[in-house]
């Protein structure tokens, strides 16, 4: 009986490694994003910023470039630290900032502007 349940685990455990394989092969799509400093698992890279946003961030760009990527807590961001490298970046992406989702209370704000 101890055998059986031991193929038994093993089967299961084979199985899901298996799973997993699989699931870091094919379902995990690798996004290009661009350099950015080190991330700590929780925090993100909330550990690198203090008082002086802008000047941390100025830091962090001298050695990654003028566009880079961190996250704050657990959300990604995409940080343009030059004027020119954030024109580029609008200019590439235009399409995605130049429409927005319906608000609720733009809407609002727009029925009471034409009365």
């Amino acid at each position: 009986m101890g055998v059986m349940k031991q193929n038994e685990n093993t089967i299961i455990s084979n199985g899901f490694n298996f799973l997993t394989i699989l699931h870091n092969k094919f379902m995990k799509k690798k996004k290009k994003i661009p350099p950015g400093p080190k991330v700590l698992r929780i925090i993100g890279n909330l550990h690198m910023i203090d008082k002086n946003v802008h000047q941390d961030l100025y830091k962090i760009a001298k050695r990654y470039g003028p566009i880079m990527s961190m996250r704050f807590d657990l959300v990604p961001i995409i940080v343009a630290s030059s004027p020119h490298a954030a024109e580029q970046f609008l200019k590439k992406y235009d399409h995605i900032f130049a429409s927005r989702p319906n608000n609720r209370v733009a809407q609002f704000a727009h029925t009471i502007k034409e009365t």
